[in-house]
């Protein structure tokens, strides 16, 4: 009997190290996948790491990190729903305030990336009852207040008050005011162009009046001294006639003269 209890022991303690040493292996395994996620993460390749957290949690489904780091990647690649999705499940998992602090901060840039302010706002507010020190929650609740109050002139909120994103929109009004400038140019100088263009023709057709009116000048004059020419040719041949008349009438009077009333 003792040593049947002895036996019985031993097998005991043999299943408690197998399954020690087995669930140690897995262990192992889902932090080597969290690790190759988060080297995928630190090189921006969101895909990858979803893909290495995805195998953490077919190892561990109860895996906090590999869950958190889904929703970020998610966030990262612009997924916000799915990203949503993870950080809502993890809020009613989780007991921890420092890990509820940080699923709502996360969770409300989800939903303000996406342009749910009030769920974003609802989000903030519990993330600092979490935590009510935290100063980036409260500058993103501030944020996020204040584009409530103008909603209907914003389009794209950002979460983050990414810097880069201000100086992108920036460069963006310089190109359009430069392309604007350019094409006023063209315009004007266009209008330039046909102004000149008409100007042009008006002084060719002012031209061609003018030669016109000298031409007709030139032709009244050359008649006015054509029709003097007959004018005097008609004179000249008159006063011929009236000479050659004055001769013949003289020669008859001379006839007569001589002839004498003896």
């Amino acid at each position: 009997m003792q040593k049947f209890k002895k036996k019985m022991y031993k097998k005991f303690f043999t299943g408690i190290l197998i399954l020690f040493f087995y669930f140690s292996a897995f262990s192992q395994m889902e932090r080597s996948y969290i690790r190759e996620g988060n080297d995928f993460f630190e090189k921006k390749n969101y895909s990858r790491a979803i893909n290495s957290y995805e195998k953490a949690l077919e190892i561990n489904s109860n895996s906090f990190e590999a869950e958190f780091n889904l929703g970020n990647s998610y966030y990262k690649k612009g997924n916000y729903e799915k990203a949503i999705e993870y950080f809502s499940f993890l809020s009613n998992t989780q007991r921890s305030k420092e890990k509820l602090a940080n699923i709502f901060h996360n969770l409300g840039n989800s939903y303000l990336k996406n342009q749910k302010l009030d769920e974003a706002i609802k989000s903030y507010k519990n993330a600092l009852k979490n935590m009510p020190e935290r100063m980036d929650t409260k500058f993103n609740l501030a944020m996020a207040n204040n584009l409530k109050k103008k909603q209907p002139e914003c389009e794209n909120p950002n979460p983050d008050s990414d810097k880069k994103n201000d100086d992108d929109k920036g460069e963006d009004q310089k190109d359009k005011k430069n392309q604007k400038d350019e094409q006023d140019k063209k315009n004007e100088d266009e209008k330039n162009k046909e102004k000149k263009k008409k100007e042009k023709k008006d002084d060719e057709k002012n031209d061609k009046k003018d030669d016109k009116k000298e031409q007709q000048k030139q032709e009244k004059q050359e008649i006015s001294k054509k029709d003097a020419q007959n004018i005097l040719k008609a004179i000249q041949h008159k006063e011929k006639e009236t000479k050659d008349k004055l001769k013949k009438d003289k020669k008859k009077l001379q006839k007569f003269k001589i002839d004498k009333d003896w």
